[in-house]
């Protein structure tokens, strides 16, 4: 899993594409809606189809991801597609909104 994440990292550092949709969601262990979206993502597996990849990104780790991609509040969900090209970000968390801003780009 490790070098899953450190190749889907490498994407977003280096623009190389994977071929498929990947959401990157910027957190923070400090940042309290950024805990209850992973507790959210890891209890609905089904929101995300298995073709896409999700990886959160803690800010704090990867401080340069979070200026190349402009990442000011938390948490942020950035979705790119298969080129590597963002598609849409959404800040912030809340269940329903969240949802459906994913839904709309990955179905």
């Amino acid at each position: 899993m490790k070098h899953l994440l450190f190749a889907l990292i490498l994407s977003l550092v280096c623009n190389v594409g994977f071929g498929y949709e990947k959401i990157y969601v910027f957190s923070a262990d400090w940042c309290r809606y950024c805990q209850y979206l992973k507790k959210y993502i890891k209890d609905n597996p089904s929101i995300i189809q298995e073709e896409d990849f999700i990886t959160v990104i803690d800010v704090d780790d990867y401080p340069e991801l979070k200026r190349k991609y402009n990442v000011g509040s938390l948490p942020t969900t950035i979705i790119f597609d298969e080129d590597n090209k963002e598609l849409s970000r959404k800040t912030g968390f809340s269940s329903g909104s969240w949802s459906r801003f994913i839904k709309e780009y990955t179905h």
